[in-house]
């Protein structure tokens, strides 16, 4: 009866097993550089980067303002501010006072020449209008409309600098950008020889759980013909149980890494497809026959490295930027506006003589701001610096890392061949060893022993293979190469 529920089992696996989907390396590369969290993440880093330096480039261009402004006064304080102009009509006579004290001071005939012309100045105004205060004159009411219009000439260089660092910046991210595609390809790579891996084991694990029921199975005859002990067959007994608990925890352990592997790609859990199945191993077998050397290249490719030499530029545009804090500014500046008042008839009116436009330059000179722009200079600088051989170290560490992946992936690759030819010498050791426990000549421990010998064997090969194939990923991801897989 077990025996027909695990026939039955493996009938159920492998009709499901021809149902499933093929995730090939390929298709799963390519989900994650379209949909993984961290492509997704640094598209909008990339994204905002743009329009930073979209904003350093229009903090050089025009700005134009309009403004609205609109003033209501306390009339008590307007009917005490317009009769105080208007008593000053009475300033026509000041120039006779002050002519009968120019009899006595050299000053008065200046003195009363120049109110004088004022006075008969007024009387023009007021000949040709009736309110020779008007200009002065304040309402209750006003509006004033205006339009402002400035453009920078030079802030000791400042916009140009915070446009060059604003491009370093975006070129910056623009490397990690690609930095970060690279990592995803590699990291989903692992995840899926992770996955394929897990996956061998569980084929191992279900030969072996088969081997050992046979055993088993054969046990049972053998002792009820007096052929071997009963002990042999309750350690066969034991053997299966732990066997089916070591094929349940790899299978448990192959679910979760192709989750583990859809993680990386970018899907939610709640849609990933568990029952996927991955290429078969001897597609990766004819890879690792493929691909005996590295490609060249060297850290300089790598656009992590990239990434850090233009951030290091822009901070230098920092240093510059700061020294700038010691140069003259100059801008321009035009603006118009009309203002408005209503008049005591509830009339809104024009006010013409305040209507026009103002235009000018404005210098900016710093003599002293309290060291402030000196310290500034100096952390600035000191930070350059730091960035300076922050990058010489990531240069250095790149350089070190290089030398590590040659030297192990030439390590590793002589290994895999290795792996191979003693898996299949383990292999043959136990068909020898099963013969001969079948004829009586060794005992259970010994044909146990080489039993798990040979599927240590096998699973030593897998890692292998796939730790060779890793480091010439890795290899491929340091020098800014790495692809997805075609």
């Amino acid at each position: 009866m077990n025996t027909f529920r695990h026939s039955m089992a493996a009938l159920v696996c492998a009709a499901c097993a021809l149902a499933a989907k093929t995730l090939s390396l390929s298709d799963a590369e390519n989900k994650a550089v379209a949909t993984s969290f961290e492509m997704r993440a640094q598209h909008f880093e990339e994204r905002t980067k743009e329009w930073e330096k979209r904003n350093a480039v229009a903090g050089y261009l025009p700005s134009v303002g309009y403004s609205f402004e609109y003033t209501q006064m306390d009339g008590h304080i307007v009917d005490a501010a317009n009769e105080g102009f208007e008593s000053f009509s009475g300033m026509e006579q000041i120039p006779a006072l002050l002519g009968l004290l120019g009899t006595q001071h050299d000053f008065g005939d200046s003195l009363n020449q120049a109110f004088a012309e004022m006075a008969l100045a007024g009387q023009a105004d007021d000949a040709g209008a009736g309110d020779p205060f008007s200009a002065s004159r304040l309402y209750a009411t006003t509006f004033k409309h205006a339009v402002t219009v400035t453009q920078p000439i030079t802030n000791g260089g400042a916009e140009l600098i915070a446009i060059g660092i604003a491009r370093d910046t975006k070129q910056a991210v623009e490397f990690r950008f690609e930095a970060v595609r690279q990592e995803v390809i590699y990291n989903t790579r692992k995840a899926y020889f992770d996955a394929l891996a897990a996956a061998e084991r569980t084929v191992v694990a279900r030969q072996d759980v088969s081997w050992t029921k046979q055993n088993l199975a054969n046990a049972r005859v053998r002792q009820q013909s007096g052929a071997i002990p009963m002990t042999d067959l309750l350690q066969w007994e034991a053997e299966a149980a732990r066997k089916e608990s070591e094929l349940l925890l790899a299978e448990a352990t192959e679910r979760f890494l192709l989750l583990s592997l859809y993680q990386a790609m970018g899907v939610q859990a709640g849609r990933a497809d568990t029952t996927a199945r991955l290429q078969p191993l001897e597609t990766f077998e004819k890879w690792y026959t493929s691909r005996r050397d590295l490609a060249g290249g060297s850290a300089a490719d790598n656009p992590q490295f990239k990434s850090i030499k233009a951030f290091t530029r822009a901070a230098g545009g920092y240093n510059r930027i700061a020294v700038s804090q010691f140069l003259p500014k100059l801008n321009t500046f035009w603006s118009y506006s009309w203002p408005y008042f209503v008049d005591e008839n509830r009339s809104l009116e024009a006010r013409e003589e305040q209507r026009g436009w103002t235009a000018g330059v404005t210098v900016n000179v710093p003599l002293f701001s309290g060291f402030r722009n000196s310290t500034n200079y100096r952390q600035s600088r000191y930070s350059h610096m730091k960035a300076q051989v922050e990058e010489q170290q990531v240069e250095n560490r790149l350089e070190v890392n290089l030398k590590r992946i040659r030297l192990f992936h030439r390590a590793a690759y002589e290994g895999v061949g290795a792996a191979r030819k003693q898996q299949e010498l383990m292999e043959k050791n136990l068909d020898i060893m099963q013969k001969r426990y079948d004829g009586g000549l060794v005992n259970q421990s010994q044909l146990l022993e080489v039993s798990l010998g040979a599927r240590m064997a096998k699973i030593g090969y897998i890692q292998k293979l796939f730790e060779c194939l890793l480091y010439e990923a890795e290899y491929l991801k340091a020098v800014g190469k790495l692809e997805v897989t075609q």
